[in-house]
């Protein structure tokens, strides 16, 4: 029977243990008492990728599981000055608090009870896999990708909104644009800029300098998945320049393209063939202009794709070579993650839904995930939990100030990962 008091310790245990995703040192120290839960409980672990990666499996494991559970450590900082809670942890009203506790330390725990729970019950068919840098670079996977592992025929991240059976892709690409010179050596255009830019995230604020004149939007920052409840500060300050002449004339490709992005399709726009895919789910690709800044006579445009699940690699080939002839610059790739896509009517999804009814009472739909996960990086891998599906949950604190979570949610969730791995396993 699962204990909800050893649950709620063990939850506590690890979150105590700082694990800021750029402090190798302290993710290690998160990992080694992870793993000394897992072995307290009797199982086997190892670790793998240059100890990015931390794998427990069960004493008798079978040589390719047929699930695989995917959880990472590491989590975002927090200021503990900004918190009215122990950001390492504290139990107060029926509620667990604490850096990781949503994203992702608990998940963690979690799924470790329900194997236990499980024990001599289901098939040694599993394998829980443990990132350490799933806020950062994503280098932990890559490794261990690279390093040709056994991977289970089906896996889910427990890091998301109840079933989802996929999750969109995202291409990083920056445009260059050549200044125009209207009269030689007299530039219009001094200062294009985004302080602060972070290409997952919408401008919340842009500066420029226009001859000696100074001019600045403030708008809403969000993350770039969503970027329609947020206000673009670029796109607003884009607008504002428009009406400077002169300025057009000296990088007028650069505004035909933010005007396009704006106003047009993103097949329009920035050449995607979006007529290639047949999106059942409805999931578009959107682009979002996330940075910009001028160096010389040189002005860059970053912008964030987020990619429908049914696009390919050959679709952004497509979309780059647009954006050159269309517009007359350069453009580069800096970075791609493909999306992750599982057919809702697949077995191991139909599962979880009838685990997640089973447990809460609630019929729920798969949908996609608008942003990036993990399961991106692994085969045949999609998102279950650990928060229920977003019409049935409270406000998501994930990354919040006072992350935390009810503990009656915890243990139901426990209890849908207990009754899904039964139902696949037994």
């Amino acid at each position: 029977m699962l204990r909800q008091e050893d649950i709620v310790n063990d939850i506590l245990r690890i979150v105590a243990v700082p694990s800021f995703t750029d402090n190798a040192e302290d993710v290690v120290k998160c990992q080694t008492e992870y793993k000394a839960i897992a072995e307290e409980m009797g199982f086997v672990t190892r670790f793998e990728a240059g100890r990015k990666v931390l794998v427990v499996e069960p004493k008798e494991a079978c040589r390719v599981p047929e699930i695989g559970i995917v959880v990472h450590l590491d989590t975002v900082p927090f200021a503990k000055s900004e918190w009215s809670h122990n950001p390492l942890g504290e139990v107060t009203d029926g509620r667990i608090y604490g850096r990781g506790v949503v994203d992702d330390k608990a998940a963690a725990i979690m799924v470790l009870h329900a194997v236990k729970e499980l024990e001599g019950k289901i098939a040694d068919s599993w394998q829980i896999i443990v990132g350490s840098c799933e806020e950062g670079d994503w280098s932990d996977m890559e490794s261990y990708m690279h390093s040709n592992p056994k991977l289970p025929k089906f896996l889910f991240t427990i890091d998301g909104d109840g079933v989802q059976n996929g999750c969109r892709g995202y291409a990083d690409i920056e445009v260059e644009f050549r200044r125009k010179a209207l009269v030689p050596g007299i530039k219009v255009l001094k200062q294009l800029h985004v302080p602060n830019a972070t290409n997952n995230v919408v401008p919340g604020k842009a500066v420029a300098m226009v001859w000696q004149k100074a001019y600045q939007q403030e708008g809403k920052a969000v993350h770039s998945s969503i970027p329609e409840t947020g206000e673009n500060a670029l796109m607003k300050l884009v607008d504002d320049l428009r009406n400077i002449k002169e300025v057009v004339q000296e990088f007028p490709n650069f505004f035909e393209l933010m005007s396009r992005i704006e106003n047009s399709t993103v097949q329009e726009s920035v050449g995607f063939p979006a007529d290639e895919i047949d999106c059942k789910e409805g999931c578009e690709t959107i682009v979002t202009p996330v940075g910009c800044s001028l160096d010389g006579d040189e002005l860059t445009l970053t912008l964030n794709v987020r990619l429908c699940v049914h696009s390919c690699s050959s679709m952004i080939s497509k979309m780059l070579m647009h954006i050159c002839m269309k517009y007359d610059c350069n453009c580069y790739l800096r970075e791609m993650k493909l999306p992750a896509y599982v057919d809702a009517d697949s077995a191991y999804i139909q599962k979880m839904l009838e685990s997640y009814e089973e447990v809460l009472g609630i019929e729920t739909k798969p949908n996609v995930a608008m942003g990036t996960g993990y399961n991106s990086m692994l085969p045949n891998c999609v998102i279950f939990g650990p928060r229920f599906a977003v019409e049935h949950d409270e406000e998501d604190y994930c990354h919040a100030v006072d992350e935390s979570r009810k503990i009656s949610d915890v243990m139901k969730f426990t209890e849908i990962l207990v009754s899904y791995l039964e139902n696949v396993l037994a």
